[in-house]
């Protein structure tokens, strides 16, 4: 369905990167009306991202057990649960983004929902490997890199949610493999992260410029429409 927001027309099909991201106002149109295009995809998927990082947990919970502590591998999953949960409880929150506007204070929020997510599994890399061999290490990261993929697909249209799962966990994968030697694979996680990132700001550019063009465009033919009818009246008038 398209926007019906008449600032959205206004806004450029190029827009700057830290309007793109949400930290600055775009040159023309609405912060609103841009972060509610933004965001009013992301609950359509939470039980995608859910069902994905419940799998992780599940996996990573089978590579550790029995060399990690329980009590330190029990409450880990018990915070993921929690993080996962505020994270989709604020997603479900933006549900009707798209008929209101969407505050600062929100988009706060759901950045800083998605940022609790990342801290656990950053916990993860830090403190499992060090009971784990090298291989689950490696493991783990694979987990994490598939969820920073699928972030970077669920949530395209706002850019925002991927850099901050996909900096949290890639800093602290960086500095995990560091603590290890692993000073080729440090580099290797650092490009994919840089990539990814840049991956979820171009799709997410493609997507906005493609929703203001097409309410332009719907825009335009509204405005036309209008006319023709108005000819249509007035043409009528004059017959009579």
């Amino acid at each position: 369905m398209t926007d019906s927001n008449p600032d959205l027309p206004q806004l450029p099909l190029k827009l700057p990167l830290l309007a793109l991201i949400g930290l600055k106002d775009p040159e023309q149109g609405n912060w609103a009306a841009l972060r509610a295009i933004q965001y009013r995809q992301i609950h359509r998927l939470s039980r995608s991202r859910a069902l994905a990082h419940a799998m992780s947990v599940i996996i990573t919970v089978g590579l550790f057990h029995g060399k990690v502590p329980v009590t330190i591998l029990a409450p880990w999953v018990l915070a993921v649960a929690v993080a996962l949960w505020n994270s989709l409880r604020i997603d479900r929150g933006l549900a009707d983004i798209d008929r209101r506007s969407m505050t600062q204070r929100e988009f706060r929020r759901q950045a800083l929902g998605i940022a609790g997510a990342a801290a656990v599994w950053g916990v993860a890399l830090l403190v499992f490997t060090h009971w784990g061999t090298t291989a689950d290490h490696f493991a783990l990261w694979t987990l994490i890199a598939m969820l920073i993929a699928g972030s970077a697909f669920a949530m395209a249209p706002a850019p925002m949610a991927t850099i901050v799962f996909s900096s949290i966990t890639g800093a602290t994968a960086v500095l995990s493999f560091l603590l290890k030697g692993e000073l080729t694979f440090a580099v290797v996680v650092g490009a994919f992260v840089v990539i990814a990132i840049a991956g979820a700001l171009s799709i997410a550019r493609t997507y906005l410029a493609a929703q203001i063009a097409e309410a332009g465009v719907v825009e335009k033919s509204e405005v036309v429409s209008l006319l023709l009818r108005e000819y249509e009246d007035n043409a009528a008038d004059w017959l009579w």
